[in-house]
């Protein structure tokens, strides 16, 4: 008999307190698999994602569903994130900061690779513009604002990377915790469109969601 699948919801909390929006969103939040909730509050974001996804290994849950303290979530995000069977889901989410022309950047990235010093350096870039068509997107990089990893990522991060699986790669529009990219994971945008003015974002086709390729 196969044993029931569980997931781990992890929220980095920097204030110690979570608005009542958020805890309605999770209370309304359809769980397809049976799931714990844990919260890591005032410490650095990067430190607390560590924590979460060293929570996650050590009870060896099927996934790992980061969320942010500031973003409610559409009741049917987990059955669509798990639904498309990556390795890595994340939404699309906004960034906290307009750019010149007083659009939020996605916090979604492409990256591209320059020589320095006889090596390779890897700048980020939010997207503007997907490469791909249709309701998935792959992508270098996405914001941890609202992701689904699967565990064998975070064992194979964890084996490479021990405690300090995510760092922080900073833009000119906000800080965003990225997990590492050297093992072949890929990002992709599924069709659940979250942003910090708790509205959806919608594009011709309902609305975006990344995704890490299989």
């Amino acid at each position: 008999m196969d044993k029931p699948k569980t997931i781990l919801i992890g929220m980095a909390n920097q204030s110690g307190v979570v608005p009542a929006i958020m805890v309605k969103s999770l209370l309304e939040l359809h769980k397809p698999y049976s799931c714990a909730f844990i919260a890591v509050e005032r410490q650095r974001v990067e430190k607390a994602r560590n924590a979460i996804a060293m929570e996650a290994l050590k009870h060896g849950v099927d996934y790992l569903l980061f969320v942010d303290d500031d973003n409610p979530i559409p009741p049917d995000t987990l059955e669509k994130m798990i639904e498309d069977d990556k390795d890595i889901v994340v939404a699309t989410i906004l960034g906290r900061n307009p750019g010149k022309d007083g659009k939020y950047p996605l916090c979604a990235f492409y990256s591209t690779e320059i020589d320095v010093d006889g090596g390779k350096l890897k700048l980020y870039h939010n997207i503007t513009k997907f490469r791909d068509k249709g309701d998935l997107h792959q992508v270098d990089a996405g914001g941890t604002g609202c992701m689904l990893i699967k565990r064998k990522v975070l064992e194979a991060m964890f084996a490479k990377y021990n405690k300090d699986m995510f760092g922080v790669i900073i833009d000119q529009n906000d800080t965003h915790v990225l997990i590492q990219f050297e093992l072949g994971a890929k990002y992709c945008i599924p069709k659940i469109g979250i942003n910090k003015n708790n509205t959806t974002l919608k594009n011709e086709t309902e609305q975006n969601r990344i995704t890490k390729g299989s």
